[in-house]
């Protein structure tokens, strides 16, 4: 089966300029590696250059990226920590002042004889 499968891909390294078969492996000619003849273009290398400099600008946005994110969670964690904190002071100011609308709403409902007073 592996014997009906004959097509461009087993053409032999010689035809080919810029590959050669070296120990086995697959390397590039000298020529290519020297900039000669079969090189890679110009318009080639610039855009590889171009993406590995776009790579090193989405890495350091990536990380100016994660500083913000980090400084919005301990934003957060501050805020809840705050918020936790009001309600217990809330509840507190809540339990003190009880004893005082029990007190008054007894007097009320003494001179009064009903309980609650409208206003």
């Amino acid at each position: 089966m592996a014997a009906a499968n004959t097509g461009s891909l087993n053409t032999p390294f010689s035809q080919n300029p810029v590959l050669t078969k070296s120990q086995g492996s697959h390397s590039l000619k000298p020529s290519v590696l020297q900039g000669g003849a079969g090189a890679y273009p110009s318009a080639r290398c610039k855009h590889m250059r171009e993406a590995a400099e776009r790579r090193q600008q989405l890495e350091l946005e990536h990380e100016q990226a994660l500083a913000v994110l980090s400084a919005k969670q301990q934003e957060i964690d501050l805020l809840q920590k705050a918020q936790v904190e009001a309600k217990k002071e809330h509840e507190g100011a809540v339990h003190l002042l009880e004893p005082k609308m029990k007190s008054s709403f007894g007097r009320a409902t003494f001179i009064c004889g009903t309980g609650f007073v409208s206003m």
